[in-house]
């Protein structure tokens, strides 16, 4: 959404809208990680009947230095279709995960919450909405509802942690007073630290007839900034819209700064014309200009669908405003420009293509793609994609070239299924480096007793400025199973699998793991079942490769292994099911281990089990896994279609 939903007339800032930012989870075991830690978590709503529903939220990461919890409940009552209340309390203990900020792809990271620690905090919440009319209290639309937010300054999830207190309150009631007259009021309290934002609004809708609307509104605005530069203002506002037909309407708005607290409020003074026109089939033109004493703007936006299958589209902002962006008083967008196309040449040929320029108050941007997408026969895919970008800094940071290419193939069908990506980058300027990326994934089905399966997946990244900074990873398998369709007695399994990992840069501390690793694996599984109670398993695996303790650097030692284990399970009562293993590890210059492994697992319906068990030994059945950290309880879950 590129500006907030609100009913209201007037503007703080030129171009309002929201500062958009893709958000991504990445989940790491930090060398030093106590295998006996656990990490549970537990989400739950159950609703009673069709007006009470309770959730609870309750996580434990038992860490090697200060343990994460978060615990939450929330409870809604509800009388009907927008009538309801929600209630929620949760609390936290320690930060939840380190939140990086990135502007070149990944490629490195600014850490934003870093250095919190001993910390708690908790987050509380009150909503409540009514809707008159689903409640049979009004022929006409009326709404009511009211918020309280608070989100103590300690409080620390993934998604959200800014380290300030921030508390939100508020009510606003919408109705019709007649069919062609609707009024509105809302009143809402944003704090953040020690700013505040008080807002209070009138409006009302005055519906002349089928095409012509008139409205007006006033706002109060008080700020309270941590600089000391509090300021109070009212602004009146009147929109005037017409409709022309079934195709265009046009508005026009004037704001009016009506009190600035005897010049402490700086004058917000505003006009605004602008349109939208339909015409063709799905094709659309809008434009919008206005200028005030906070700067001018304007906006254009477009789809022209040249024939069915090929339109074109463009957007295009503009503002003189260069305040800082902050989303508790200045929401903005930053001047820039999109133009592109979408093209379906043929039943079998589609072309797309993109330009977008962005000018925020210190960098500015610019960036070209092309591609096209081929559909040769039934159930192929191919594709290729060209992007060119330019990011332009301040003269201490320097700017950046990026050039990039990408291929894509696939095929799909009954017995098979393939898709493969490749893709290359190259940055240039103040940020000098190569990468290539692949990802590749294969499943063909020879008939309804074997199949096999394939997975490669590659990048390699080059650093011409600072080496230490490359990075490669090469991962791929391929495997086979075996199980006969006319029998469930038996079945056979096994897997080649080959690793070339380096392991990552630092970025949380000294607590990442620093060995790379060129490994081969060959594994057998087999299982055999002798009647509906009793089942065998056996597994052999062998692991051919070297290791090194160090980032890209140190002598390779040989890290042969062998691992074997024997697996019992017995069905007790039809829906339980007992577990025994026996496992064997022998390592190269590294001695023998062996051990045994517990479980009980159950049924839940024929398409899911689950259960818990105890492994005694201190190694894993996964030989791509060097780490001796693996004694303790685990959850087992298996589901089948």
């Amino acid at each position: 959404m590129p500006r907030p939903a609100s009913r209201s007339e007037t503007r703080d800032t030129p171009l309002d809208g929201f500062d958009q930012v893709l958000l991504a989870d990445y989940e790491y075991v930090p060398t030093g990680f106590d295998p006996d830690d656990t990490t549970l978590g537990f989400r739950g709503k159950h609703w009673f009947g069709e007006h009470l529903a309770v959730g609870a939220t309750w996580i434990d990461e038992n860490r090697s230095g200060e343990d994460y919890g978060l615990q939450g409940a929330d409870v809604t009552l509800q009388a009907g279709r927008g009538t309801f209340l929600k209630l929620e309390n949760s609390r936290t203990q320690a930060t939840n995960a380190p939140i990086f900020y990135s502007d070149n792809g990944g490629l490195s990271f600014s850490e934003l919450n870093s250095g919190l620690q001993d910390r708690r905090g908790r987050a509380r919440s009150v909503e409540a909405r009514a809707n008159f009319k689903e409640l049979g209290w009004s022929e006409g639309e009326w709404t009511a509802g009211a918020w309280w937010r608070r989100v103590d300054k300690g409080y620390s999830i993934a998604r959200y942690d800014t380290n300030e207190a921030v508390e939100e309150r508020g009510a606003e009631v919408f109705g019709e007073l007649t069919p062609a007259l609707r009024v509105f009021a809302r009143y809402s309290v944003a704090e953040r630290g020690k700013q505040s934002l008080t807002q209070a609004q009138a409006s009302a809708e005055w519906r002349l007839n089928d095409e012509t609307t008139l409205s007006a509104e006033v706002r109060r605005v008080q700020e309270d900034r941590a600089n000391g530069l509090d300021a109070a203002g009212v602004l009146a506002a009147v929109q005037y819209k017409q409709r022309i037909g079934t195709q265009l309407e046009l508005f026009a708005t004037a704001q009016k700064t009506v009190d600035d607290d005897e010049g402490r409020y700086a004058d917000n003074d505003r006009v605004t014309v602008g349109g939208k026109y339909l015409f063709g089939e799905l094709s659309s033109v809008g434009a919008e200009i206005s200028s005030g004493d906070r700067g001018d703007a304007a906006k254009l936006d477009a789809e022209y669908r040249l024939t069915p299958d090929h339109s074109i589209y463009g957007a295009y902002t503009y503002s003189t405003d260069t305040s800082d962006y902050d989303p508790l008083f200045d929401d903005r967008l930053n001047t820039g420009w999109t133009l592109g196309q979408r093209w379906r040449l043929s039943n079998q040929v589609n072309l797309f293509n993109e330009s977008v320029f962005l000018k925020a108050p210190n960098e500015s941007g610019l960036g070209h793609t092309f591609g096209m997408d081929f559909y040769p026969g039934e159930g192929w895919n191919l594709g290729f994609a060209l992007t060119k970008s330019t990011l332009e800094r301040e003269a201490e940071l320097g700017n950046v070239q990026r050039r990039g290419a990408s291929l894509t193939g696939g095929r799909s069908s009954l017995d098979t299924q393939w898709q493969s990506k490749l893709e290359w980058r190259r940055d240039s300027g103040a940020e000098q480096r190569e990468q290539w990326t692949s990802t590749n994934r294969f499943l063909h089905k020879f008939d309804d007793s074997f199949r096999v399966a394939g997975r490669f997946n590659y990048s390699q990244t080059k650093d011409k400025l600072n080496a230490q900074a490359g990075a490669k990873f090469v991962e791929g398998n391929v495997g086979f199973a075996w199980r006969p369709y006319n029998s469930t007695r038996w079945a056979l399994l096994g897997k080649y699998t080959y690793l070339y990992d380096v392991s990552s840069l630092d970025q949380v501390g000294p607590d990442i793991a620093t060995y790379d690793q060129r490994t081969q694996v060959l594994s057998f599984e087999g299982v055999y079942n002798p009647n509906h109670r009793w089942e065998f398993a056996g597994k052999l695996a062998r692991r051919e490769g070297e290791v090194r303790f160090g980032r890209l650097q140190g002598e390779w030692a040989d890290s042969a292994t062998t691992f074997g284990a024997v697996q019992a399970r017995y069905r007790v009562r039809e829906v339980w099911h007992g577990l025994a293993e026996y496992r064997w590890l022998d390592v190269r210059d590294g001695g023998t281990r062996t051990g045994v492994l517990l479980g009980v697992d159950r049924d839940l319906g024929k398409n899911f089990r689950i259960g818990v068990g105890y492994n005694f030994t201190e190694f894993s059945d996964d030989l791509t896994n060097f780490d001796y950290d693996h004694r303790g309880w685990f959850l087992n879950m298996v589901g089948s279609y």
